[in-house]
C-alpha cells in the first residue's frame, strides 16, 4: 500500500503564501485506491503568483512529487470618461487628482428646451467589471436624491449589468429644466473595482 504521511505534503520554500493547502481525506493507500489534495488561491494584490506543492511518498521510485502551481491576481478596472461636444475629446477620472469629480457643463438653458451631454464607462481590467448598486439605484444611474424634480435623464436608461475587458458601454445626460434657478444633480457610477467602487459626474 501506498502512503503519504501526514505532514508530508507541504509549499517549497519561495512559494507564494496565496496558495494554501487542505490535505489529503486519505492517507494510505490501497492498490488502485487515489485521494486528493485541494489547493486554494487566494491573490492579495494584483500579480503574478507561483509556487511549488511537494507530496512526500513511499514510492522508491517517486519519493518527492512536485507539482507546480501558477496564477495571477487580477481586478476589474472602471474608467468614466465625459466627451466634450464639440472636440469629442474625453476626460477621464484617472486624469483627475484623488477625490476630484468629473464634471459635464449643461450652460444656461431656456425653460422647457433639451441639451444634452455624453459620457463613456469602459473597463480597462482583465477581468469582468460588475456595474450594480444597491437601494433599486443602477450601477450606472442619477441618483433620485440629486435630482428630485427629474430634471436630467439617462439615455438609454440606467443600467446594470457586466463589462468584459476592454469593453464600453456610451451614456447621454438630457437636461430639460422646468423651472428657473441651479441644478445640482449627479451621475453614479457605482461598480466592483476596489480602487473606485464609486465614481461621480457633476452636473454645472
Amino acid at each position: 500500500a501506498g502512503r503519504l504521511g501526514e505532514d508530508n505534503w507541504n509549499m517549497a520554500e519561495g512559494s507564494s503564501a496565496d496558495f494554501y493547502i487542505d490535505p489529503p481525506p486519505v492517507n494510505a493507500l490501497a492498490p488502485g485506491q487515489s485521494t486528493f489534495i485541494n489547493v486554494h488561491y487566494i491573490p492579495r494584490e494584483e500579480a503574478a503568483d507561483s509556487g511549488t506543492l511537494l507530496v512526500d511518498t513511499n514510492d522508491p521510485d517517486h519519493d518527492i512529487i512536485k507539482v507546480s502551481l501558477k496564477g495571477e491576481g487580477v481586478t476589474p478596472d472602471v474608467e468614466v470618461c465625459v466627451v466634450d461636444k464639440e472636440t469629442h475629446a474625453e476626460v477621464c477620472n484617472h486624469q483627475l487628482p484623488q477625490g476630484t469629480n468629473l464634471s459635464l457643463d449643461f450652460g444656461m438653458n431656456e425653460l422647457g428646451h433639451s441639451s444634452s451631454n455624453e459620457f463613456v464607462v469602459r473597463n480597462r481590467g482583465v477581468y469582468t467589471l460588475t456595474l450594480a448598486a444597491g437601494g433599486g439605484q443602477g450601477g450606472v444611474d442619477i441618483p433620485a436624491s440629486t435630482d428630485p424634480y427629474r430634471e436630467f435623464s439617462l439615455q438609454p436608461g440606467p443600467y446594470t449589468g457586466t463589462l468584459d475587458p476592454g469593453a464600453e458601454k456610451r451614456f447621454t445626460v438630457v437636461y430639460t429644466p422646468f423651472d428657473g434657478g441651479a441644478d445640482r444633480p449627479r451621475v453614479e457610477v457605482t461598480s466592483d473595482d476596489p480602487d473606485e467602487p464609486v465614481v461621480v459626474i457633476e452636473m454645472l
